[in-house]
């Protein structure tokens, strides 16, 4: 039996919400993915990067489509800037767009369930 961990992260990857709205956060969220246990939140510092571990995908460039080298992704942490030089094409692209293909993002905010009833509830599902 596998484990399903759902995260989720602020759309601005550099937000960190204020204390008070953190722990009002994690209580939503609680709710709003009945059946979890293990609801965290976790603020990074200075940047982390949230990945799918077995079932990652890969991050295309957002300017020009081309697959992005992980040892590239990689090299922008600990402290990526808002907008950095994607090496296939030139650009330069909000961190915000790299996104992988189940979502692998950078974040310096993260809530974090385990085992919810509903994890595989689209965001907008969950949002609403």
């Amino acid at each position: 039996m596998s484990t399903n961990v759902v995260h989720v992260v602020p759309r601005d990857p550099f937000f960190v919400p204020a204390p008070e709205v953190e722990d009002q956060a994690r209580r939503w969220f609680g709710q709003a993915m009945p059946g979890g246990w293990e609801v965290t939140s976790t603020v990074m510092a200075p940047m982390g990067f949230i990945h799918a571990v077995e079932a990652g995908g890969d991050i295309h460039c957002p300017a020009c489509g081309v697959q992005l080298d992980w040892q590239w992704v990689w090299s922008l942490l600990p402290d990526p800037p808002p907008v950095v030089v994607v090496p296939c094409c030139g650009r330069g692209v909000r961190l915000a767009e790299l996104r992988g293909d189940f979502g692998e993002c950078f974040a310096r905010f993260c809530l974090r369930i385990t085992d919810p009833d509903s994890w595989d509830a689209a965001p907008a599902d969950v949002l609403a």
